[in-house]
């Protein structure tokens, strides 16, 4: 029992005086030093290895990782108590929506849509999102020997919709197209367009896929575009929602004017960093294909039921913020039911086309437009690299390099258990859902593991071989 007591108490002082840096042998003190140095490198390589397929494969592994941690920490388990912006409204066109209307099914019946936008306007909505591209007219249909042009209504409902939304002061915002079609109803949809611009907004609905499995993970800000030996620069449906809800009109639209010269400027300068702030914690930048922008990446908040039903029992954030196109329209309008938001219309029915593949799984592109918005709305946008997470890096590196010169007789491999599991993780998700801080620090200490296991290897071969020489002699 003595000598259990007296082993214990000379492995807790030699334990501690490394703790106290006190008696550090040669080489603990090369351990430390070669571990600063490895952890270093694993920084560094990380940081750059982004412009890589393999560095991106590793940033979206971590990515989605903290996505569904931070989605299941803040939606799930409750932890933010308004997930969705309570400025946000969705009107889906679901399956319903599709196979009971006369149109088979093949595209958006455009009484309905005509209906919703001027409902939508006259609920005193501030900004209607349409996600429709109706800049081509649907076919002619015969009911009973009643011919039904349902371009023709739609045209007079959209100039309705113009009306109203100069009257309440409100704008539309619906998804630009970069062809013209040469047909009469094309011809009067352009004509209603441009003579009335100050209501009604054209933005992008582009969604960015990864290249290397096709999920959407970046929104985007705005994107150049080459019309007739112009250079236009369309901003997304989601950032002029945005604008025009945060600012109104007049404010909106100089906002957007300022944005667009500091693009061109910055253009013209050639600099490779384009950075523009529009509200006291949210920034846009310019995307590239050869630049990774953590601040376009998302932070999924809306997610259909289908997808919210993986996660086991919990709250849809969206309960009492989304109403089928069909019930909308029968709400009285002596009530108003959107005073100050933002209405989002599109389609969730899959045949439609319009699914996007993401981390949290498949969703319509409205929801994505949704995530979008909510993000900027709620000031969540996560954070460039900055000076915090520098810093959070270095204190992580100095520790693993410490802990990892300290640790040694095979607790190497627990050890890196311990920090990349037990610390890093829930740090790195906390770090994310409350800060929008977006660390990946596992590189570091995973090879400072790796290469203290290493040294454990040769030193138990050096050993074993010098043993079996002896024996021999």
């Amino acid at each position: 029992m003595k000598s259990i007591y007296c082993f214990i108490l000379n492995k807790f002082k030699i334990l501690t005086s490394k703790i106290l840096f006190i008696k550090w042998s040669i080489e603990d003190k090369q351990r430390f030093i070669m571990n600063l140095i490895w952890g270093s490198v694993a920084a560094f390589i990380l940081h750059f290895a982004y412009l890589t397929g393999i560095g991106q494969q590793m940033i979206n592994t971590a990515y989605d990782y903290l996505v569904v941690k931070d989605f299941i920490r803040s939606v799930v388990h409750g932890k933010e108590s308004e997930p969705v912006s309570d400025h946000i409204t969705i009107i889906p066109f679901d399956k319903t929506t599709y196979t009971n209307n006369r149109n088979g099914g093949y595209w958006t019946p455009r009484e309905l849509l005509g209906k919703v936008i001027i409902k939508s306007l006259k609920q005193d909505s501030k900004v209607v999102l349409v996600d429709f591209f109706f800049n081509k007219p649907v076919p002619i249909l015969y009911n009973n020997g009643n011919i039904i042009n349902e371009n023709t209504l739609f045209l007079s409902m959209l100039r309705e919709a113009v009306i109203i939304a100069k009257k309440k002061k409100a704008v539309i915002i619906i998804p630009w197209v970069n062809h013209k079609l040469d047909n009469d109803f094309s011809t009067q949809y352009s004509k209603i367009i441009n003579e009335n611009k100050n209501v009604i907004k054209l933005a992008s609905p582009l969604v960015y896929k990864s290249s290397i499995d096709n999920k959407v993970r970046h929104t985007n800000f705005f994107e150049h575009i080459s019309l007739n030996d112009k250079k236009l620069i369309v901003f997304s449906m989601p950032l002029l929602a945005f604008i025009y809800h945060s600012y109104g009109i007049q404010k909106g639209d100089k906002i957007i004017k300022e944005i667009e010269i500091n693009i061109i400027n910055s253009k013209k300068e050639r600099k490779k960093k384009q950075e523009f702030e529009i509200f006291s914690s949210i920034n846009i930048y310019s995307q590239t294909t050869w630049q990774e922008c953590i601040p376009a990446r998302y932070k999924y908040r809306i997610i259909p039921r289908k997808e919210l039903k993986k996660f086991g029992k919990c709250n849809d954030p969206l309960f009492d913020k989304k109403i089928r196109a069909e019930s909308f329209i029968q709400y009285d309008d002596s009530k108003p039911l959107f005073n100050n938001k933002i209405v989002l219309i599109g389609s969730t029915f899959k045949d439609i086309g319009d699914i996007h593949s993401t981390p949290l799984g498949n969703m319509p592109g409205i929801y994505i437009i949704a995530n979008s918005l909510n993000m900027l709305l709620k000031g969540q946008q996560i954070k460039q690299e900055n000076i915090v997470k520098w810093l959070l890096l270095i204190v992580w590196i100095i520790v693993s390099a410490y802990i990892f010169a300290i640790i040694t007789n095979g607790w190497e491999i627990i050890v890196l258990f311990f920090l990349i599991v037990i610390i890093n993780t829930p740090t790195s998700t906390l770090l994310f859902s409350k800060y929008g801080i977006f660390i990946d620090f596992w590189l570091p200490s995973t090879i400072m593991g790796i290469r203290s296991n290493i040294s454990l290897i040769e030193n138990s071969v050096s050993n074993f071989l010098n043993r079996k020489a002896k024996n021999e002699n």
